[in-house]
């Protein structure tokens, strides 16, 4: 199943990508999807690349009962995104990939942060493949569900914090100085 999701942001793509691009970032992603633990690095292979990877344990609980049987009690997600060097308008570009670790899917596709007048659209194209052909609609259905509710989590929290960084800081307390 082929799937394109984008959002439009009111930030400069430098500006998403430097919020996206940090273990903390990942962390609240994690913690927001309802994550048991999560680890997340940010490293820079080669000059202008940039890689973010995240594990994540997550419940099995919103998995359908047919497949129950083919995964555990938590899944183990493994995510990664390579970002490639950005253009001179700062629109960057990748690839990235979903593994769920001894389930049957599997996930690839494009990730691109590109500007536009109101600020920068975020989009993530993918195919989402399974390999248990008896039930691959019915798998690809469910697994759907779940790694686009992760790119909607994203995507709103990206939204927040970007909202939280606009708001103008609260006035310090001042001394009365005495004239």
């Amino acid at each position: 199943m082929r799937f394109t999701e984008t959002t439009t942001l009111a930030a400069t793509p430098e500006d998403v990508f430097a919020l996206m691009s940090t273990p903390q970032f990942q962390q609240d992603k994690a913690d927001a999807l309802g994550s048991l633990s999560c680890e997340a690095s940010v490293s820079h292979p080669d000059a202008g690349q940039t890689t973010v990877h995240t594990r994540r344990e997550m419940p099995a609980g919103n998995v359908p009962e047919f497949i129950k049987a083919m995964v555990r009690p938590t899944l183990v997600v493994h995510e990664r995104e390579l970002w490639r060097e950005p253009g001179s308008d700062g629109a960057r570009s990748g690839e990235f990939r979903v593994d769920v670790v001894g389930a049957p899917i599997e996930v690839r596709g494009q990730v691109s942060l590109v500007r536009v007048r109101e600020g920068c659209t975020l989009t993530f194209d993918f195919e989402l493949t399974t390999s248990v052909p008896l039930f691959k609609p019915a798998v690809e259905r469910a697994a759907s569900t779940q790694v686009l509710a992760t790119i909607t989590t994203e995507f709103d929290l990206l939204r927040r914090r970007l909202q939280e960084s606009e708001r103008p800081h609260a006035p310090t307390a001042s001394t009365p100085t005495k004239r």
